[in-house]
């Protein structure tokens, strides 16, 4: 006999039977009849999702919830356990960032200048505009010191375990990922002579995921929630304040990886069930995205190409194809600060003091503190016989409390181009 049950009928409750309720209260003190049927029978909605059941079934069922309701609770896991358990995907990234790191170790390349770093995989901007786009992913894994690796590692581990769990795992890669991307295009869109690496571009977008999913939900969060949204403003505040205050001697990525966080956290809080379910359109919508980012990174520097040309013949020691290539980025823009930089250094193998200078001097011009420009025009000044200046130089190093500070003050200075009397700087 099958009897079709009701939510305000207790008749059909087996005399005496002890029902464990499992459900959210009612508000009456004990749970109603629709609570427990949807408790017991596991019903969705008891009124729109009627069903038929035997007297046996619910015999049965209330019965295995009694003893399901008088078994031992389960032991907590460890919280390392619970972690594994809970963002296997964020200890994977933090894992290979380690192994990363040590693979540099190994082959003693830790505090490594950059363009020796581009060896590793860092987003060098020359390589990259050139058609080595595969550098973007790569140097996101790239590390050099000890307290780089761990500040980033505690920012993924923090952030990116509360990304797993409201996002899902395909929704945290989704936000490493493109974020880190979007920063290293920006990066060699605005700065391609620099080298970038590091993983603090990706953190920043989880960061920004945060704060962009907890914003979109604002009117739904308690007091206690907005004070921690607020911290997390404190903390991209400090970690981009450098970036938006010397813009042009930054890292745009930075500022570029946190927007694209915040853009995709909004997208996934508005949206959280969709997001989830259509995350592969989502990324295929971002990939598109940056390729046309890159793609226009690539349009407005025509000359990295002659400008990556003449760095590899420099470093190959044809002095005379790299001023040729640069020649070609001067006549086009004479104030390109890249093409100064190599051929300040082109100029002084040559020697040609004069015009090394002036582009050195061009350099500095965007920024006047770099500190290994400021070391060649000291080095200029020392072989052209100008040794107070030279010794100013070495002033302004040491209160930069720069290395190049005691290489310049013991470098001789120089009586005629052609030969040095043997004096040093004081």
């Amino acid at each position: 006999m099958l009897l079709r049950p009701r939510s305000n009928d207790p008749r059909f409750w087996p005399s005496g039977a002890v029902v464990p309720r499992t459900g959210p209260p009612s508000g009456r003190g004990e749970p109603s009849p629709t609570e427990w049927l949807r408790d017991i029978l596991g019903w969705a909605d008891v009124q729109s999702e009627p069903q038929h059941w035997s007297i046996v079934e619910i015999q049965s069922r209330v019965f295995n919830s009694q003893l399901v309701g008088s078994a031992a609770p389960r032991k907590e896991l460890w919280a390392p356990c619970r972690l594994v358990a809970s963002s296997p995907a964020t200890l994977l990234l933090v894992a290979v960032n380690v192994a990363v790191f040590f693979w540099i170790w190994m082959h003693s390349a830790l505090n490594a200048s950059p363009h020796t770093l581009s060896r590793y995989g860092a987003n060098w901007g020359y390589q990259t505009l050139s058609g080595q786009w595969w550098r973007l992913l790569t140097s996101l894994f790239v590390h050099t010191e000890t307290a780089h690796l761990l500040l980033n590692m505690v920012g993924l581990l923090l952030f990116g375990s509360h990304i797993e769990k409201i996002m899902g795992t395909r929704g945290l890669m989704l936000l490493y990922f493109s974020c880190g991307l979007a920063g290293g295009i920006s990066l060699i869109a605005f700065r391609p002579d620099a080298s970038g690496y590091g993983a603090s571009l990706s953190v920043l977008g989880l960061l920004g995921g945060l704060i962009g999913f907890y914003c979109s939900r604002l009117a739904a969060l308690s007091k206690g929630a907005r004070w921690k949204l607020a911290l997390l403003f404190a903390v991209m505040v400090v970690s981009i304040w450098d970036d938006i205050s010397a813009f042009r001697s930054g890292n745009p990525g930075h500022i570029a990886g946190l927007l694209a966080g915040v853009i995709l956290g909004i997208v996934f809080g508005v949206k959280a069930g969709a997001a989830k379910r259509h995350v592969f359109m989502i990324s295929a919508l971002v990939a598109l995205l940056l390729v046309v980012s890159a793609t226009i990174a690539r349009l407005c520097n025509p000359v990295v190409p002659s400008l990556y040309a003449a760095a590899r013949a420099f470093d190959s020691g044809e002095n005379d194809t790299a001023l040729a290539e640069i020649n070609v980025v001067l006549q086009n823009e004479p104030d390109n600060i890249s093409a100064n930089k190599i051929a300040s250094e082109v100029f002084l193998k040559e020697p040609d003091y004069l015009r090394a200078e002036k582009a050195i001097r061009k350099v500095l011009a965007a920024n006047k503190d770099d500190e290994y420009f400021l070391y060649l025009l000291g080095i200029v000044e020392l072989r052209t016989s100008r040794c107070d200046q030279a010794n100013a130089i070495a002033g302004q190093l040491a209160r930069l409390r720069s290395n190049y500070a005691p290489m310049l003050s013991q470098s001789p200075c120089y009586v005629s181009p052609k030969g040095f009397s043997g004096q040093h700087l004081e």
